[in-house]
């Protein structure tokens, strides 16, 4: 992987591809953040990570930039797509949900099958790193149930994300151990 390695968060290293995806989303105080959304990309599991994560924040220009905080690809290796401070427009159409919410995206499909093992390890990872360097449990929550602005029950966005099988491995990237 040509990318560099970074320390994403503490103790977590992650491929900077960030260079790859600019953004001109707000800064938001973390202290906000509330929620992990997860998402899939719909893409072809065979393909490059990296050409995917540059057509991915070349579509999501029309929002501002990459609507994700993190890509996980189908052999685990993790993408820090934007920075932790920022509001994510594009990840969900909700507008005060990308100020209270991280993005995780797995790449691939998943209304047959469900992500590899390794994607779901990556994933969780993730989940659990941002709950220890926040100190606090955050919510992890498929995007097709995130999406639905609560103060307006009638306006649910229609979106199958994160694929039909979310609720047989969705438990999986989520944090089990004590903070």
């Amino acid at each position: 992987m040509s990318l560099p390695l970074i320390e994403a968060l503490p103790g977590l290293r992650m491929y900077d591809a960030r260079p790859l995806c600019p953004s001109t989303h707000p800064t938001v105080d973390v202290g906000r953040k509330r929620y992990i959304v997860i998402h899939e990309s719909v893409t072809d599991p065979a393909a490059d990570p990296v050409a995917i994560i540059k057509a991915i924040s070349a579509y999501h220009q029309q929002y501002g930039g990459m609507g994700y905080n993190a890509i996980v690809d189908r052999e685990g290796n993790l993408f820090y797509v934007g920075d932790w401070n920022t509001s994510r427009a594009g990840a969900a159409q909700v507008p005060w949900a990308n100020e209270q919410s991280y993005h995780v995206c797995l790449l691939g499909r998943f209304d047959d099958a469900p992500p590899p093992l390794a994607q779901r390890i990556g994933a969780r990872l993730i989940c659990a790193h941002l709950d220890h360097a926040l100190g606090r449990r955050l919510v992890v929550v498929p995007h097709c149930v995130w999406n639905v602005d609560l103060a307006d029950p009638r306006s649910q966005w229609n979106t199958g994300c994160p694929g039909a099988t979310w609720p047989r491995w969705l438990g999986d990237v989520m944090p089990t151990s004590a903070l």
